[in-house]
């Protein structure tokens, strides 16, 4: 398979050196048509669920490569959206307080914990807000805050999870680009 695919690669190379974007993208999805029938064959061998489990991962994040960076933002949106409801529903305080905390920092002397008093559908939405907000910083964010070290323990876990899990996607995302695209290979020298 392997020397068939090679062959027929360097026949495109060759065939339509005009066209090396064409020729790109054929190669792409030749290599990913060749992964999917890996993965075919491994479904039914006996005892290597980790590589399909891998396979499925991967492809469910950056599409292996192969046109990834359409599936890379809806699920990154996915992940922020659980860990938004996570914090809505179990640790609004926790998000409340810290929010708080870098307003005192800022000097900004709103505040942004609301009470417990006669909750309103905006308090809601502004709430909602706070904990999606706070979703998308641990997720983008690539440095782990000494802050978070100073959160209750079962907050702090959830927000570890939810840093490792954005900082793994991101690294996926940025070697997907870095394979795709020769400029940021070069940029990068890889």
């Amino acid at each position: 398979m392997n020397g068939f695919l090679s062959r027929t690669n360097q026949y495109y190379k060759e065939t339509f050196k005009d066209e090396p974007l064409a020729v790109e993208e054929i190669i792409n999805h030749n290599n990913h048509l060749k992964l999917e029938n890996q993965v075919k064959y491994l479904k039914s061998q006996p005892g290597i669920s980790f590589q399909i489990l891998k396979y499925n991962f991967l492809e469910y994040l950056v599409g292996n490569g192969y046109h990834g960076e359409a599936s890379f933002f809806p699920s990154a949106l996915l992940f922020i959206l659980l860990f938004t409801i996570l914090y809505n529903i179990w640790f609004v305080r926790d998000v409340q307080a810290y929010i708080l905390k870098i307003n005192e920092k800022s000097g900004h002397n709103e505040p942004a914990v609301i009470s417990k008093e006669k909750k309103t559908a905006l308090d809601a939405a502004v709430t909602f807000a706070q904990c999606f907000w706070m979703s998308v910083i641990v997720f983008l964010n690539p440095r782990f805050p000494a802050a978070y070290f100073r959160f209750r323990n079962s907050f702090m876990i959830v927000v570890v999870i939810e840093w490792l899990i954005g900082l793994v996607m991101i690294i996926l995302f940025l070697i997907f680009i870095a394979s795709k695209y020769a400029f940021v290979k070069t940029l990068l020298g890889i």
